[in-house]
């Protein structure tokens, strides 16, 4: 149990359906009462459990169960988040453990501009951003399952969400020469803002690669060039009626942009 010479890491004395009292009321729950509390909720339930609150001495976070195993996947910045997060890696709760981030941090602001290109990416972009993710590696590290069970949060938000995560590389394998994690984020919104739309679909896997590398800017000025400069065949209208009667209005969509034409230059 938890005192206040406790050490760092302790193992907390779960009892089932025990909740320890919560903190003063100006200071809300600590984050080992919110650490105890969400264990005794998710153990059985599933969904999203709040810990602290916006103000508070500790500051909010957002706590999900990544089935099937006992994993509790923790988003947001606050003091409250790293705290829990310390916890869970010092299997402070036995049995518990913690959703793996990589230790790069890219802000969530990101994915705010590739976002934006999409039919309602504002809205999507403003879902993350309510909800509480600080990071591009947060998301990234959400099971779709966890994902859909936010308000407004179907199918089709899933997948644009992914899309862009692989568009800017955070889905593709790491190069044979990877450049520091501090730069690739850069990297990859300088290489996508410069592509046309097709070609940022055509080849996301390989601009997320070429973000990952060291491959010099001029180098990348470049192969930017020569990618945008190949010919894009035209969409056959067949294909997307076919797609369209069948009521895969995502796939028309993406089927478009993959054969979108380049403006024509003045």
């Amino acid at each position: 149990m938890f005192g206040k010479g406790a050490a760092s890491n302790p193992v907390l004395a779960l009892s089932p359906g025990r909740v320890p009292e919560r903190g003063g009321p100006d200071h809300g729950e600590s984050p080992e009462e919110a650490l105890l509390r969400i264990v005794n909720v998710l153990d059985s339930g599933y969904g999203w459990e709040l810990a602290g609150r916006h103000g508070g001495q500790w500051g909010r976070a957002n706590v999900c169960r990544v089935r099937p195993g006992r994993v509790l996947h923790v988003i947001g910045a606050s003091t409250m988040a790293e705290r829990l997060r310390e916890l869970l890696a010092g299997q402070a709760v036995p049995g518990w453990e913690l959703q793996p981030l990589p230790p790069s941090r890219n802000p969530l602001h990101l994915l705010a501009e590739p976002l934006l290109t999409l039919p309602t990416g504002r809205q999507f972009y403003n879902l993350l951003d309510r909800e509480g993710f600080a990071t591009v590696e947060e998301v990234a590290a959400t099971p779709d399952d966890c994902l859909r069970l936010f308000r407004q949060c179907g199918p089709k938000t899933v997948a644009a969400i992914r899309l862009v995560l692989r568009d800017l590389g955070w889905d593709t394998p790491a190069s044979g020469h990877p450049s520091g994690t501090s730069l690739v984020a850069e990297r990859q919104v300088y290489i996508v803002s410069r592509l046309a739309e097709a070609q940022r679909v055509r080849y996301r896997e390989f601009t997320g690669m070429l973000a990952r590398s060291s491959i010099p800017i001029s180098a990348l000025d470049k192969i930017i060039e020569s990618l945008n400069a190949e010919a894009v065949p035209p969409a056959d209208p067949f294909v997307s009626l076919l797609l369209e009667t069948a009521g895969e209005t995502e796939m028309a969509s993406h089927y478009q942009q993959m054969h979108a034409q380049p403006p024509a230059s003045s």
